[in-house]
C-alpha cells in the first residue's frame, strides 16, 4: 500500500494570486481523519465544510481533528517543505479506522477554514482501543512543492 500526500488546488491558486489562504508556521493548522467513504476532490474542495465522512467523536477522536504542533516552512534545495510534529491520537473504547488525513487552517468556522492538502493512507488503517493512531510525516514533510530544474 502506498501512502501519498496531495495538495488541494485552491491554496495553490491563492499563493499565486497574492492571497495565500494560510501561513503554515503561524496559523492554527489542523489534521482531521476521514473514513474510506470520503472521496477527495482536489479541484473543488476548498474549505473544511467540503469534507465529508470525518470520524465520529468517540474513541478518543475530537471533531475537527487536532492542531498540528511545531509547524515550520523549510527550504531545501529546490523544494519547499511544510513540516510538523507527528500527529497522535490515543484510542479509547474499541478502535479507530481512517483512510484519509486532511490538513487545513482552522478559523473556527468550517466554511471559512481553507484546505491545504490530504494524506491517503492507501487503505483503511485501524488502531485498536488502548493504542495510538499516529500520522508520521515523511522526510519531505506534511506537504511539499518542488521546482524542477
Amino acid at each position: 500500500m502506498a501512502v501519498s500526500a496531495k495538495w488541494y488546488a485552491a491554496p495553490l491558486k491563492g499563493f499565486f494570486n497574492g492571497s495565500p489562504p494560510f501561513d503554515f508556521d503561524t496559523d492554527t493548522m489542523k489534521l482531521a481523519l476521514c473514513t474510506a467513504s470520503y472521496t477527495p476532490n482536489q479541484k473543488t474542495h476548498a474549505f473544511f465544510s467540503d469534507i465529508t465522512n470525518e470520524l465520529g467523536t468517540e474513541n478518543g477522536y475530537t471533531a475537527g481533528g487536532l492542531a498540528l504542533a511545531s509547524c515550520e516552512v523549510e527550504q531545501k534545495e529546490l523544494e519547499t517543505r511544510l513540516k510538523a510534529a507527528n500527529a497522535v491520537w490515543t484510542v479509547t473504547g474499541s478502535s479507530v479506522t481512517a483512510r484519509y488525513a486532511i490538513v487545513y487552517k482552522s478559523t473556527g468556522i468550517s466554511s471559512t477554514s481553507p484546505l491545504a492538502g490530504y494524506v491517503d493512507f492507501g487503505a483503511s488503517m485501524t488502531v485498536p482501543g488502548g493504542g495510538k493512531f499516529t500520522v508520521e510525516w515523511a522526510a519531505s514533510g506534511v506537504l511539499y512543492a518542488k521546482v524542477e530544474p
